[in-house]
């Protein structure tokens, strides 16, 4: 009898160690890149008078874009199968930006429906320092945590900013991740 519970127990315990190298085993970790194009264009024309000497005008911007991870060609056959996902830093690139233009300000909010995500402010964008890498670790977690429990969703990112010139571009939001993921 006992003999039986002993290779009963040592069967038993094999079983637990076989799961967990097969599951270590059938992940897999993808180092990838997110780029998402948002169009940015003038607020209907609106400006308004800066407080200065130079009585420069103030621009609004304002732009969207809707990003999914199964649109990125690394994921779009495991998207669904996601078990983690690490951002591993973020940029923003303001294409065509030449002095003397700047852009005041800039707000980038990322939407999940109407809940929002996570928001970011850069300030004082001018051509020789035209991407930023994100300072607030709090907001990117949040983002990443978001991305990771629900990947297979579409989200919004939304932009909008003052600039002393008419902003109609493209800015590219620009992340890098490593992704883990089930290849069963």
């Amino acid at each position: 009898m006992k003999i039986r519970n002993l290779i009963f127990l040592a069967v038993f315990a094999t079983g637990f160690v076989a799961c967990d190298e097969l599951e270590e085993a059938s992940t897999i970790v993808v180092s990838t890149k997110f780029d998402i194009e948002v169009p940015v264009a003038p607020d209907q024309n609106v400006s308004v008078a800066l407080k200065s000497v130079s009585a420069d005008e103030e621009h609004l911007f304002s732009g969207q874009a809707d990003f999914n991870l199964a649109n990125n060609p690394d994921l779009a056959a495991s998207v669904n199968k996601i078990k983690s996902l690490v951002l591993n830093g973020g940029s923003v690139d303001v294409p065509q930006l030449s002095s003397p233009n700047e852009i005041l300000t800039m707000t980038i909010e990322v939407y999940l429906g109407t809940q929002k995500i996570v928001g970011l402010t850069k300030t004082n964008l001018t051509a020789s320092s035209n991407t930023f890498t994100s300072e607030d670790i709090a907001a990117l977690t949040a983002l990443q945590n978001q991305l990771s429990s629900a990947p297979g969703e579409t989200y919004t990112f939304k932009l909008n900013g003052k600039a002393n010139y008419p902003v109609d571009t493209t800015v590219k939001v620009k992340f890098n991740s490593d992704v883990k993921a089930s290849i069963l």
